[in-house]
């Protein structure tokens, strides 16, 4: 068999892979390519190998990966295998990607485990791709674009007239879906003209199926469209199923987070009661979920016991470097910046809803504290108003610093755009996130990045950020301290970030998607 993999190095992982629980090394010095070539190089031939404890292999008659997910102490014993050959494809610290030829029962994430223990960084399986099994190559298989589907798709978040994480996810996989789909059959129902920036691009495969709005409409009148149309799968990009649905059609949900089932008081109880039933019967309809983290499949797993871990693939979103790298000129920057009453790199930006869950108390209490050490600093809050804002917003006025505090409230997406780019520092505080968009764009438009170490949010940042704690202001205040203050590590985290940022797009992401749509049907 032939493999390629990408090894994560820096980290080890419960798991061996990127799925586990990772734990950071302190690493002194970073590994150079020549002791890579050589660590490789003792690794061809026949060796001793202990596989992952999270494998298929029997122990007294049972996987050990069901063992160790019952809490037992799993010992795994050495097997001999045999390892062909192993070349480096490329090397940018911590990302290593090489070219496995090996024999039958070789484990590539112990490999990648093992060569990290044996560099002295850790080191973790990030992604494995198989690109040969005997004399078949990749080049002889059948593309999954080669069986045409007919995929129905819940398009009515399109029609929503605030744009934000969701509906952004939404509008770029179908952007990006029609370059890996050129033989499949789109129908797209929605109920409401389309948001202008988020109509779905022009192709000969999409259907536009503009279906009256009504009470319960997903229930009601997507339910009987799907069952005329009666598509191969469903794609559901939010929380939510059709309730009655033909036998044969499969259904797919995006599982985007359960901060309803983390964080419950932040949410009034009407929307608690409608999220807590429609996620259920969505988990319990769908024949595959989408996960958009690792975070948040295993929170999936914590409260929906009855999921197993191969019910849910994860897929991440994606991020377009070139809208959040793009060069304004400089008269549009001045008045963009002008307009909300802020100078280049005088102010910190939070972008994200008004809601408790972004966690905004504390981070105006840690705007107090900072305001003493750097005077001419501002907070500007982006987007619009969510759960309970009123109460965040009062805190904001009863602040002795409410007329450096400002409200952008939703604005064009250019001017997010240009309010990131020249912030002096992006903080996302909150107390929990399914996936962490803000922090990805922030990132890719090269702005330093403070952010609460929890949920998703060290799964998407990595090393790129600085971390706070979420339930200490003092603690949030020191992470905008530090990096407002030390100009190097403002250059190190630009250039980290960006570096990280362009591991994820959206080109990548449709395509997983597409790939589950697939598998499913």
């Amino acid at each position: 068999k032939e493999y390629v993999a990408d090894i994560f190095l820096g980290q080890t992982s419960t798991t061996d892979d990127a799925e586990g629980d990772k734990t950071d090394v302190d690493v002194h010095t970073v590994p150079k390519r020549n002791d890579i070539e050589k660590c490789l190089a003792s690794f061809v031939g026949c060796i001793s190998q202990v596989p992952p404890a999270y494998s298929a292999i029997k122990i007294s008659g049972q996987e050990a990966y069901k063992r160790v997910r019952r809490g037992e102490n799993v010992v795994m014993q050495p097997r001999r295998v045999h390892i062909h050959d192993i070349t480096i494809i490329s090397y940018t610290y911590p990302m290593l990607t090489i070219r496995v030829t090996c024999g039958k029962g070789t484990y590539i994430r112990a490999l990648a485990r093992d060569i990290g223990a044996m560099l002295g960084v850790g080191a973790y399986l990030h992604a494995l791709t198989r690109t040969r099994v005997g004399a078949y190559t990749q080049e002889n298989a059948r593309s999954l674009d080669d069986f045409c589907l007919h995929i129905g798709v819940h398009a009515s978040e399109l029609d929503q007239e605030r744009i934000d994480g969701t509906r952004v996810y939404l509008h770029n996989v179908l952007k990006h879906i029609q370059k890996n789909s050129v033989h499949d059959r789109f129908t797209l129902y929605h109920r409401r003209d389309f948001h202008p920036a988020l109509c779905p691009p022009d192709n000969p495969h999409y259907r536009i199926a503009r279906i009256p709005d009504a009470p319960l409409w997903t229930q009601t009148r997507f339910a009987r469209a799907l069952w005329k149309d009666a598509p191969d799968v469903v794609w559901m990009p939010l929380h939510n199923a059709p309730l009655i649905h033909k036998k044969h059609m499969k259904i797919v949900v995006t599982i985007h987070d359960v901060a309803f089932l983390r964080f419950p008081q932040t949410f009034p109880a009407k929307d608690l009661r409608k999220l807590r039933f429609l996620t259920r019967h969505a988990v319990r309809t769908a024949d595959h979920i989408i996960a958009v983290s690792h975070a948040t499949k295993k929170d999936l797993l914590t409260y929906y016991p009855r999921l197993s871990a191969d019910d849910i693939t994860v897929v991440h979103h994606g991020i377009d470097m070139a809208v959040w790298q793009k060069t304004y000129p400089d008269h549009v920057v001045r008045d963009i910046l002008a307009t909300h009453c802020v100078a280049a790199s005088q102010y910190i930006v939070h972008v994200g809803a008004v809601q408790p869950r972004k966690n905004l108390a504390r981070l105006i209490a840690a705007f107090e504290r900072i305001k003493k050490t750097a005077p001419h600093m501002k907070l500007v809050l982006v987007g619009g108003r969510g759960w309970l804002w009123e109460a965040i917003e009062q805190r904001a006025k009863d602040s002795v610093y409410a007329d450096d505090i400002l409200f952008a409230g939703n604005i064009p997406f250019r001017d997010v755009v240009i309010l990131v780019q020249n912030a002096g520092v992006c903080v996302l505080p909150s107390l929990y996130e399914g996936f962490g968009l803000p922090v990805l764009e922030a990132m890719a438009a090269r702005t330093p990045v403070v952010a609460a170490r929890n949920s998703s949010i060290t799964e998407i940042a990595g090393d790129a950020a600085v971390y706070c704690d979420a339930h200490s202001s003092a603690s949030i205040a020191h992470g905008i301290i530090r990096v407002l203050s030390d100009a190097q590590l403002q250059h190190t985290l630009r250039t980290k970030g960006a570096q990280r940022a362009a591991q994820f797009s959206w080109e990548h992401c449709a395509k997983n998607t597409l790939r589950v749509l697939h598998r499913i049907a």
